[in-house]
This record gives C-alpha cells, sequence and structure tokens, in this order.
C-alpha cells in the first residue's frame, strides 16, 4: 500500500518528472523483491522498462531483463542482482552520453523513495528497536542529502530541479539541526516525516 501505483506512470509527461518517478519506482521494485512480492515486483520491473524506454534508455537497459525476472522470482539474490544490473547501465548510459541531469533526478527519485519507506517503516512499528533504527536512518540522512544538494546545485537553472532542491534543502536544515540520533523523538521524527510525504505527493500526483 505504500508503493506508488504503476498505473500512475503513464501522468508523467516531461522528462524531468519521469526521470524522478524512475527513481521512484526502481526502489519500490527492490521493496517489492526484498520482501518476496513476486506479482508486485513484475509490475513494477514492466514499469521501470517502459519509463526507462521513454527516456530513451533502451541502450542502457538489457531487453532480457524482463525475462531474467521472471524465471527468477523464487531467487531474491538473482533479482536483486538484476535490479543492480539496471541501476548500473541506466546510470553508466546516463553519463556516457552526458545525460547527466537525467542521471542526477533518477537519483534524487531514489532518495526520496528511500526515505519514505524508511519513514513509513518507522511510524507503523511498535517494535522499539526498529522505530530507533529508522530514527537513527533519518539523521543518518544529512550526508546523503547534503551530497544531493550539492549535485543539483549544478542545475539550478533548470525551474524544475531548483524547485526540488530548495524543498531538499529545507527537510536537511531539520535533519542537521538534531545534534545525535537519540535527539530524534516521535514528534521531530513526524516533523521530518510529513515534509517527505507531502514533496513525495507533489511529485508522483
Amino acid at each position: 500500500a505504500f508503493l506508488n501505483d504503476p498505473k500512475k506512470s503513464n501522468n508523467y509527461k516531461d522528462e524531468f518528472t519521469k526521470s524522478v518517478t524512475l527513481g521512484i519506482y526502481n526502489i519500490d521494485m527492490a521493496y517489492a523483491m526484498v520482501n518476496n512480492q513476486g506479482q508486485d515486483v513484475m509490475k513494477y520491473m514492466k514499469t521501470v522498462m517502459v519509463q526507462s524506454d521513454a527516456l530513451g534508455l533502451k541502450g542502457a537497459v538489457d531487453r532480457m531483463v524482463g525475462k531474467r525476472a521472471e524465471s527468477n522470482l523464487s531467487n531474491k539474490d538473482s533479482l536483486l542482482n538484476i535490479l543492480s544490473d539496471i541501476f548500473v547501465k541506466s546510470d553508466s548510459y546516463l553519463r556516457t552520453n552526458e545525460r547527466v541531469y537525467t542521471a542526477s533526478s533518477v537519483f534524487a527519485g531514489t532518495w526520496i523513495e528511500g526515505l519514505y519507506l524508511t519513514c513509513k517503516i518507522g511510524e507503523n512499528t511498535t517494535n522499539a528497536e526498529a522505530k530507533a533504527k529508522a530514527h537513527k536512518a533519518v539523521w543518518d540522512q544529512r550526508f546523503y542529502l547534503k551530497n544531493l544538494i550539492d549535485l543539483l546545485e549544478d542545475y539550478k537553472d533548470k525551474k524544475e530541479s531548483a524547485a526540488l532542491n530548495d524543498e531538499f534543502k529545507n527537510i536537511h536544515k531539520e535533519i542537521d539541526a538534531v545534534k545525535d540520533a537519540k535527539d530524534i523523538d516521535d514528534a521531530k521524527f513526524k516533523s521530518i516525516s510529513s515534509k517527505i510525504y507531502a514533496l513525495r505527493d507533489k511529485i508522483t500526483g
């Protein structure tokens, strides 16, 4: 129920939104793999392939990925290797073909969805240890998010990227103000999570 509906992929028209949501769908596919949801894996795999094609990544993603996934649905390690191939081939293709902006946008989407799922899991667990892990995972994002902000600064002349980066800066400011992971209580966690949810909803519609 947390994942982005594959049917929404038809709503994403411009290259920036397609790129960011491709990153989101990649993480959703990984989540389905890790949780042994075979039917969902195939749904998200197909969505990733279609969206990759729409971005001109036919040369990057092996056409046999879908069949490889279908024949390995019971093997989580093989599926994760296939996912890794998609990430590596797509990123390498984009960078080689001077489409670093697209690659950066895909990366931004993976970060958003990864943290979104972390927050959802932390919010819905009653296990104290799992909750503490989620809190620490959010606090640790101050490093990764700073790198992502610096990366997108190269594209501040692009309106959609600048707007996204402004959102990232607000989230980073709140996380960075916390001096220790143990200082993230439920209220602080909820405050940070709500910003992540709002940003993700704005992008995915």
